[in-house]
């Protein structure tokens, strides 16, 4: 159990990191589903992400001064990212499973989803 927790500790904080600055560039979202890559919440709730990140990774110093800051920048980054999302989720209320897979796939024009009513037409054919 160890070795896995270790492991989290080297692979999440480079992760979160990489993460914060292609949600910065707004290469990929970080947020929930509903919320555009292109809106400014998601430029928010990066800034969190990448707090969170380089907090982490001061973590793993040696020196007990860099890794209280550590400390202290991945609580402020928590804290930020648990704000914007909460800001984001009054502009973007949350959406079904099936609604959300629905708009994600029909941005690919080799997959097109039926309906529910299609279904239930095909079901009362039978």
């Amino acid at each position: 159990m160890e070795q896995l927790t270790a492991q989290c500790f080297r692979l999440m904080p480079p992760i979160l990191v990489i993460g914060g600055i292609l949600g910065l560039l707004k290469l990929i979202p970080v947020g929930p589903m509903e919320l555009p890559r292109q809106h400014p919440y998601n430029q928010r709730l990066s800034i969190g992400v990448l707090i969170t990140g380089v907090g982490l990774l001061l973590l793993t110093v040696s020196s007990a001064v860099i890794s209280t800051l550590g400390i202290i920048l991945s609580v402020i980054g928590t804290g930020l990212y648990i704000m914007a999302l909460y800001s984001a989720r009054k502009d973007f209320p949350r959406k079904s499973y099936n609604e959300s897979l629905r708009s994600a796939l029909s941005k690919y024009s080799f997959w097109n989803p039926r309906d529910d009513n299609s279904k239930q037409k095909t079901q009362k054919k039978k």
